[in-house]
């Protein structure tokens, strides 16, 4: 399909004139530069009292100051506190909210509230909540461990650097800007008990210093390319403290829409949903880098955490059209909680959220409600239906459940999950996930992940994990499809899912053996894989797994395998594809427990071999990266850098057709989110023979426009 330089047009206007601001609205106006919230929410009130649904904010940019501490928690880290309100839109396009405390971290809490949808609004800091520096020297200290010495960057905060509270984290960025990896401190042996990172001030003003950092982890921080990226010059962002607040919490809400908003940073989380009916919807959000604030250097982070994070939602979110880059943490998680058993009376079984003082509204049980039991090690033991459940001492997190069935073999320490509050329905849409050492995780069902670009990330993760964090849940009629991976699994090897895995990750037992059946009824289609170094695909206890018309780009080299699997049963791999120069390398690992294996297309590898597919040498792999290409309003702003022209660049197989191949040169432009840039091919020469297989029909689409 080709579009022309008309359509192109009216479909930009058809969008905008979508999201436009209506005339006649009645409109918040604020009497200065800063903006009065107390006023603002008695003025939505006395607006909904008067029966006015269509609401909306003078544009401008205004400073936003935080109420004086003592109201409690919430009041505290979010000056925009609205609470049960309901069915109205408020139009803020045009106006950008300046927060004057990073450290507070939040902006906007909504609680208990329904069918609320909010256009066009820009959050930002005044100053940066998170730091960053440039490594000055490296140097070793001993057999075990090396020094690394950080000059802080004027303008970034100096305290994150020694002190992390209790989820100081790290991500290491090359010179080129890209992501490393991203490590929690105290898994490398940087974080004291005490909380003080193991950092020593060589300066009188704090803002040189040295780490102490682990051999093994220096190792495992290795790039797409296989070399250790830390070197004088590579780049460190630290968090914010993670006490701060989410910039925008919804909490126990139904329906609400975020349409053309924009957040450049944020004290946690940039966007966080827990409890409640859910059903969220995320159109055109965009999680990017702040502008340049004057004398420093640009920020080379955005969220402190994660991007987008959802906790025990009945209805899952629809995230589409939206960019989500830079996150300190992962772009995206889905999420579910456990409860672990901590009692059995003649009353019934009492439970409590694990990890203890979790939000007690997070996933309530209700009559009827669904629950998957685990053994403590997360094997899966079987389902249940909540007959009753009574809040001990009222708090949701801590229910005394009596079940519909009769419960064989149960013990004091196993985990449940409410299947009815993990976020089902949801749907990954268009959108761009890049340049962030966090990953993409669902840990949901019933939904999709589809069309979607992920680069420069931790994997696409699809798993329940207990270790670090207590998070599930298996995933079951998930599909994920059209999807473009592109260097989208960085970071360590053991803790890593591929650019698309669909696995169990049990830090705490490694080596237990995961029947199939924990994960089902998962679809894998058409997508397209280059540079993974880990994994591509990585597939363990699923019962019930297609995986189909699928292209792994591997270039020059034999290793990772296109897919790897393990304890699987019923399952279906056909007309996939492994696209390399290289004979060696193999489109499957030796199966592990898997059964029941159909229509297998073990051995056909895409080689130099002129009867299938050549690539040329040196294949690319580098559609676009931060910073030379982002073409949102913080474009002015991204750092300049000698590799900035290249790092645009790329050649793709270009012209292809059913039935031949040529050599072309085209242009590709991203259609997610609008922020990103076009990416430029060169002219490749391919030669095609298996004309019939549909795979190449794909790559043709995904490669190309077709003219």
């Amino acid at each position: 399909m080709y579009l022309g330089w008309k359509e192109c047009i009216l479909s930009v206007l058809l969008f905008a004139s979508a999201n436009a601001r209506p005339a006649g609205l009645a409109t918040y106006t604020p009497s200065g530069l800063n903006f009065n919230c107390t006023q603002f929410i008695s003025w939505i009130g006395a607006q909904q009292a008067n029966g006015t649904n269509q609401l909306a904010i003078a544009p401008g940019t205004y400073n936003v100051y935080y109420p004086p501490p003592g109201r409690g928690d919430y009041y505290d880290k979010y000056p925009l506190y609205l609470q049960s309100m309901s069915n109205f839109a408020l139009w803020m396009d045009d106006v950008v909210m300046v927060f004057m405390d990073p450290s507070k971290g939040g902006a906007w809490y909504l609680i208990g509230c329904e069918n609320i949808t909010m256009y066009g609004l820009t959050l930002r800091f005044n100053t940066r909540g998170f730091s960053q520096g440039r490594i000055i020297n490296i140097q070793p200290k001993d057999a075990r461990n090396t020094y690394v010495d950080f000059q802080i960057m004027e303008g970034y905060p100096i305290d994150n650097w020694y002190y992390s509270d209790s989820l100081g984290a790290v991500v290491l960025l090359n010179t080129s800007y890209l992501p490393i990896q991203n490590d929690y401190t105290s898994a490398v042996g940087l974080r004291t008990q005490s909380g003080y990172y193991n950092a020593t001030a060589l300066s009188a003003d704090r803002k040189t210093l040295r780490w102490t950092l682990m051999n093994q982890f220096i190792s495992v921080c290795q790039c797409s390319t296989g070399q250790t990226p830390i070197t004088v010059g590579s780049y460190a962002v630290v968090r914010n403290s993670p006490t701060a607040g989410h910039l925008i919490y919804i909490r126990n809400g139904r329906n609400i829409s975020l349409v053309n908003v924009e957040i450049n940073e944020s004290g946690t989380f940039g966007i966080a949903m827990t409890g409640g009916y859910g059903g969220h919807t995320l159109d055109n959000v965009r999680l990017t880098y702040g502008p340049t604030l004057p004398g420093i250097f640009p920020p080379l982070g955005t969220t402190s955490a994660d991007g987008i994070h959802t906790i025990g939602l009945r209805n899952g979110v629809t995230i589409k059209n939206s960019l989500v880059e830079g996150t300190l943490d992962d772009c995206v998680n889905l999420q579910n909680v456990y409860f672990q058993l901590q009692n059995i009376t003649s009353a019934g079984y009492i439970f409590a959220v694990n990890p203890a003082g979790a939000r007690s509204d997070y996933c309530q049980m209700l009559p009827g409600d669904t629950v998957r039991l685990f053994d403590n090690k997360m094997v899966p033991m079987g389902k249940a239906t909540v007959r009753q459940a009574t809040n001990l001492k009222g708090a949701f997190w801590n229910p005394q459940v009596n079940f519909t069935e009769t419960l064989g073999q149960i013990a004091v320490g196993w985990l449940a999950s409410n299947l009815n509050c993990n976020g089902r329905g949801f749907l990954l849409e268009n959108n761009t996930f890049r340049n962030t050492g966090g990953r993409v995780i669902v840990r949901t069902s019933h939904g999709s992940i589809r069309n979607n670009h992920f680069s420069y990330i931790s994997g696409n993760s699809l798993t329940p994990e207990i270790g670090y964090y207590f998070e599930g849940d298996y995933v079951e009629n998930v599909t994920i499809e059209n999807n473009w991976y592109d260097h989208a699994d960085i970071g360590r090897a053991s803790y890593q899912p591929g650019s698309i895995g669909v696995w169990t990750n049990n830090i705490l037992y490694p080596n237990q053996v995961m029947p199939a059946g924990g994960h089902s009824h998962v679809t894998v289609r058409n997508n397209v894989i280059v540079g993974a170094v880990n994994f591509n695909m990585r597939f363990n206890a699923i019962d019930d797994l297609l995986i189909e018309g699928n292209v792994i780009v591997l270039g020059n080299v034999t290793q990772p395998p296109g897919i790897s699997m393990k304890y699987c049963t019923n399952v279906t791999v056909r007309d996939n594809y492994l696209i390399t120069q290289n004979a060696s390398a193999v489109l499957h690992t030796p199966y592990i427990g898997v059964q029941n294996l159909t229509d297998l297309d073990a051995g056909i590898v895409i080689d130099n071999d002129a009867s299938y597919v050549w690539v040329p040498s040196p294949f690319p792999m580098r559609p676009f990266m931060y910073p030379g290409n982002i073409t949102s309003s913080t474009s002015s702003n991204m750092p300049s850098s000698s590799t900035t022209d290249s790092m645009n660049s790329m050649s793709s197989m270009s012209g292809m057709t059913m039935s031949s191949m040529s050599s072309t040169s085209q242009t590709m432009s991203s259609s997610s989110s609008g922020s990103m840039s076009s990416r430029s091919s060169s002219a490749s020469d391919v030669v095609e023979s298996a004309a019939n297989h549909q795979t190449l029909a794909f790559v043709t689409i995904i490669f190309v426009y077709l003219m």
